[in-house]
């Protein structure tokens, strides 16, 4: 069976790109120029990766007292020991625990953004080739840009405050949180 050119770290990297944006195999495989089989295979060799069959163990020694806490945190939170300990690490290297639809929320308040600079970049060429003229209506949509603008950033504070809480940033750090 003849087969495609090998997969580069390139493609590998853009087909789990548009893995995170949530799109079908069917999708990714036309937009890549690849199978269907080869997004599932990028897809499940990405996912295997994550897994902690294979991982390292770690062992520490905590008070009774720290460990009764971090139980009824675990269990207040519906999280296993284990899964406790991965978002910690995680913390402990700087990552935080997205899920898919807050990386698309991610993605969709990117787009958004950039459209607010394109409006705010025409703006500009306008007034400084002389021709905006300023008016009311004008004034308006500046304003409603930036309160856009207020909103996202507002969004994107609460979102980072989720996600750190998420991996238990207010447990390690918790003057963080204030």
């Amino acid at each position: 069976m003849p087969r495609g050119p090998r997969l580069t770290h390139k493609d590998i990297a853009e087909i789990n790109r548009l893995l995170g944006e949530g799109l079908p195999d069917a999708e990714i495989a036309r937009r890549s120029g690849r199978s269907r089989q080869t997004v599932a295979r990028v897809r499940n060799q990405a996912a295997s990766s994550h897994t902690t069959t294979e991982g390292a163990v770690v062992g520490t020694r905590v008070s009774v007292e720290e460990y009764a806490a971090f139980k009824a945190l675990m269990e207040a939170e519906g999280l296993t020991p284990s899964d406790g300990i991965r978002r910690l690490m995680r913390l402990a290297i700087g990552a935080l625990d997205l899920r898919v639809e807050e990386i698309e929320a991610l993605a969709q308040s990117r787009r958004e953004l950039v459209a607010v600079g394109r409006n705010l970049n025409q703006m500009t060429q306008l007034a400084n080739s002389g021709r905006l003229k300023w008016n009311a209506r004008d004034g308006k949509t500046v304003a409603q840009l930036d309160a856009r603008v207020g909103d996202l950033t507002e969004a994107l504070t609460n979102f980072i405050n989720v996600a750190r809480r998420r991996t238990l940033a207010h447990v390690a750090f918790p003057e963080a949180d204030k």
